[in-house]
């Protein structure tokens, strides 16, 4: 990677390009380091090889061998002595029969062009210019396709498109162009796109995903941490060696304009996301701030609103696509905010935006959550903004209890998890037996002892809600069996069905009791 951004270094891979353009019959051998190239010289019997400068001599006018050899760059015409092959020399040897001087010329010409291109770009970020002003001057080395994405996928420039690339998205959110949400998709899972996100030099990535070859440059921030990528797609012309060296430099120049401008970091380290956070650990209570921030977006904090937690599966936790698909939510969901939180994504919806009803987003989020192969826990909805934590915790009561359900679903809500979740969290402290109605425990142990099915038959009367009719035609009984059968769960258990209180605390007995024989049938299988 070039260390140096403010100035170009040329390589002996970027001027055998150069000659391969009009030239046959030339050959390139690479000595063990890659060499940093100011300019040419001609090769004089008394040189001493200098590392950053390539020398220039006929083959047959070397000497046979040179007394401290240090290794060094030399264009030769015809093949030079044995010696120069064997040793640590990059040496590109060109037909016999050409011009001495007119190499020369030819290859001061190449450092005279790229000393010009680096120039270009050197005042154009000096001069703030916007990035597609750089990106078309670094068009001129490649003739293909580039643009810059960054961490979300949104297209931070685009000067120039071709037939074949990818059609890009707008994201309603943003006002910006991004990656389809089904391309960001297939990265979720391809290894090969997982790979390059470790990458700090050019690299190629392959023409299985896309359809054809893109030279790729991971963009790192002063932290080390991923923050986007300069792509420059193969479709108009053939990627060299040599755009890989030219590329890490373009990408160097990005780098610092990206830097300069804060792209990445737009609202100054106070993000809309770090306010939630801040709100979420109890960081920020403070209803002034909150509604200040709330503001800012155009959001109050009585509006009615909804949290949403989506669970990501392991293979994707640590792809940044994560980031891209929070895009992709901001840009369905009106009114909404979407970031990665806690290996999940979190998702806060302000209903003002959606006619006030939760119903209305429903079928973009159902949409989402299959496309994405996400399951999502969705709150109640809530005002004022303050509550946020509360609704935050349904969020995830209902998408833990959902994943735990085994129900072939996409998307679960509070009020569906809430009665699961408050008998989990009482049995937690008291077994079921110890928590559940005595009554209950009296009746089965009553059945068991004399054959009878008190138990069942309570259970299905009260599922009923004390209907007689349906009770007896669910249990296949006479109406007069049924009537004798309350008569001894009244007289033998003192089990009064005319007080509410004693009817829901004997539904609730039920739940307990078969959650907990369902626990021990499910830790027996496992046994086995």
């Amino acid at each position: 990677m070039t260390e140096n951004t403010s100035q170009l270094f040329l390589d002996m891979q970027l001027i055998t390009d150069r000659f391969e353009e009009y030239m046959e019959d030339i050959s390139l051998k690479m000595g063990s380091t890659r060499a940093k190239l100011r300019g040419a010289r001609l090769f004089r019997q008394q040189n001493v090889l200098e590392a950053d400068y390539v020398y220039i001599a006929r083959g047959r006018e070397l000497p046979e061998f040179l007394v401290r050899p240090a290794g060094g760059c030399l264009i030769t015409l015809g093949p030079p002595p044995v010696f120069y092959q064997r040793h640590n020399y990059s040496l590109l040897v060109l037909p016999e029969n050409c011009d001495l001087l007119e190499i020369f010329d030819f290859v001061q010409s190449v450092f005279d062009d790229l000393l010009d291109w680096s120039s270009r770009l050197a005042y154009a970020l000096n001069q703030d210019l916007p990035l597609e002003n750089i990106l078309c001057i670094g068009y001129e080395q490649f003739k293909n396709p580039l643009f810059v994405h960054d961490i979300d996928f949104n297209i931070l420039a685009c000067p120039y498109r071709a037939e074949g690339m990818t059609v890009w998205e707008r994201d309603a959110y943003t006002g910006k162009d991004m990656l389809p949400i089904a391309v960001i998709n297939d990265f979720k899972i391809d290894p090969e796109y997982i790979s390059t996100l470790s990458t700090h030099e050019a690299s190629m990535f392959s023409e299985q995903q896309r359809g054809y070859r893109i030279l790729y440059v991971n963009i790192w921030n002063e932290y080390g941490q991923y923050e986007g990528r300069l792509c420059i797609d193969e479709l108009e012309a053939a990627i060299m060696p040599s755009h890989f060296l030219l590329a890490e430099y373009l990408a160097g120049v990005i780098r610092t304009w990206l830097a300069r401008r804060n792209v990445f970091r737009q609202e100054g380290g106070n993000t809309f996301g770090e306010f939630l956070v801040s709100v979420l650990e109890g960081q920020e209570t403070d209803p002034v701030r909150i509604e200040t921030a709330l503001q800012r977006r155009e959001w109050g904090a009585e509006h009615e609103y909804v949290c949403i937690r989506l669970g990501v599966q392991n293979r994707d936790k640590s792809v940044r696509s994560m980031s891209g698909t929070c895009n992709f939510l901001r840009a369905q969901l009106s009114g909404s905010y979407a970031m990665p939180y806690k290996e999940e994504i979190l998702v806060v919806v302000n209903l003002a935006f959606n006619g006030g009803k939760l119903s209305n987003i429903i079928p973009h989020l159902s949409a989402i959550v299959r496309e994405g192969l996400f399951i999502c826990g969705v709150s109640n909805s809530f005002r004022p903004f303050t509550d946020l934590i509360y609704y935050y915790e349904q969020a995830g009561i209902a998408l833990r209890y959902g994943r735990g359900s085994g129900q072939m679903f996409w998307t679960y809500f509070y009020d569906d998890c809430a009665l699961q979740y408050l008998l989990h969290e009482a049995s937690r402290i008291l077994p079921a037996r110890h928590l559940c109605s005595h009554k209950l425990l009296e009746i089965r142990e009553y059945d068991e002892q004399n054959h009878t099915e008190l138990y069942e038959t309570l259970r299905v009367y009260l599922y009923n809600h004390q209907n007689a009719v349906r009770t007896a035609r669910d249990l296949y009984i006479h109406r007069s069996t049924l009537f004798y059968r309350l008569d001894r769960l009244k007289n033998l258990m003192n089990v009064n069905l005319d007080n509410a209180r004693e009817r829901l605390y004997l539904e609730i007995s039920y739940l307990l009791l078969d959650g907990e024989t369902r626990t021990q049938e499910h830790t027996a299988e496992e046994k086995k």
